[in-house]
């Protein structure tokens, strides 16, 4: 089955020889967008300088994230949530940019940044009375990020962030073979959706950790535990869809003797701690 599906794609020992095992995912990844698109390469063409040498790695982060756990939350259940296929579905309706990017700057020769077309933009950032301030929700833009990408940018000014532009880029470097301006476009929109899902479900999780969510809550049912503003639709409506969130197994009380272990921690051993709780 496998040898078939290498000959439909064109790849023959992608991984009936070891090609991906021996060269990685993103080698793969670009062998695939070359036979996609071997009828039109220009839609994959390659920039014709090294974009590591440009700052598209500090543009978009994933995220990882806590909030701080309250006494009234002891008996109450922790329920972990997890994306499908978090990096793929960003993609649906995504714009990146092709071939060799271009450099502008606010008010030179006339021109003026407007962020519509795809690419990172340096910024000077203030959260305003936004909901994402680091408290209730994570940050949009982090307090000491320089670059974003589109997607951030325009959500981060539709949810109340006061957005100015930065002067005297920096270039900072960045590393492989996939364009690193389609890692940070894939990375800040899978970052945006994610966001955007908060504000769905109208409910303040306790941890983010890339595409997992935990939340605390009285319900001890997974399934109505976590609903939809308004339309009550359960978080895990599309658990079996690309984008959706599943259940991970299993639910489980934060006992005191959690919630005191998890007081002091950072947001990664606090999901290393749920984790195991949760074994």
């Amino acid at each position: 089955m496998i040898d078939t599906i290498e000959q439909q794609l064109g790849i023959p020992g992608l991984f009936t020889k070891g090609l991906h095992a021996k060269y990685g995912s993103w080698w793969a990844a670009r062998k695939l967008l070359q036979v996609v698109w071997q009828k039109k390469p220009q839609v994959i063409r390659d920039a014709s300088f090294d974009l590591r040498d440009k700052p598209f790695y500090g543009a978009a982060e994933s995220i990882t994230w806590r909030r701080d756990l309250e006494p009234y939350m002891i008996g109450w259940t922790v329920h972990h949530f997890d994306k499908n296929s978090q990096w793929l579905s960003a993609n649906r309706g995504m714009y990146t940019g092709i071939g060799d990017p271009v450099h502008v700057a606010d008010g030179d020769d006339g021109t003026f940044i407007e962020p519509k077309l795809p690419g990172i933009y340096r910024v000077m950032v203030k959260t305003g009375f936004s909901e994402f301030d680091g408290k209730i929700y994570p940050h949009i833009i982090e307090p000491e990020q320089e670059w974003v990408t589109k997607d951030v940018l325009l959500f981060a000014r539709k949810n109340g962030y006061d957005v100015a532009w930065a002067t005297n880029p920096k270039t900072h470097p960045g590393l492989d073979l996939i364009h690193p301006n389609w890692w940070a476009d894939t990375v800040g929109a899978a970052r945006v959706k994610l966001l955007a899902n908060l504000l769905t479900y109208g409910t303040s999780p306790v941890l983010i950790e890339t595409d997992g969510i935990f939340y605390i809550t009285r319900d001890p049912e997974p399934r109505t535990a976590i609903c939809s503003v308004g339309e009550g639709v359960s978080i895990m409506a599309r658990e079996k869809e690309s984008g959706g969130y599943k259940h991970k197994p299993r639910s489980f009380v934060l006992t005191e003797a959690l919630y005191e272990q998890a007081r002091d921690m950072d947001a990664g051993d606090l999901a290393d701690l749920f984790k195991e709780a949760a074994k």
